[in-house]
């Protein structure tokens, strides 16, 4: 099946160890479609700015704590924002 993208290509294994990062908005890879599959233009985001499983567990903990904390809700949407996108970019389906 030559139309069929194969998202392995474009998984992006983090490496950054920070438990707390701003959403930035990844707008410089765009989703390959069936007709033009081929991302050679593009630049893929860096592993160093994509954190790993384990760093986004970790992660989870501190903000769930913080939460209780003091209720910041525009710092809670940042940081969860920021987890969903390295945890779609790294093609993780479950923490």
């Amino acid at each position: 099946m030559q139309n069929v993208i194969d998202w392995d290509r474009f998984t992006i294994k983090g490496t950054n160890q920070k438990l707390e990062k701003s959403y930035l908005r990844l707008t410089s890879v765009s989703a390959p479609t069936t007709d033009s599959p081929s991302l050679a233009d593009a630049q893929e985001p860096s592993p160093a700015d994509i954190r790993p499983l384990p760093v986004l567990k970790q992660t989870l903990s501190l903000l769930k704590r913080k939460w209780k904390e003091n209720h910041n809700y525009p710092y809670a949407l940042d940081q969860f924002k920021s987890m969903r996108q390295d945890l779609t970019v790294s093609r993780y389906d479950s923490m």
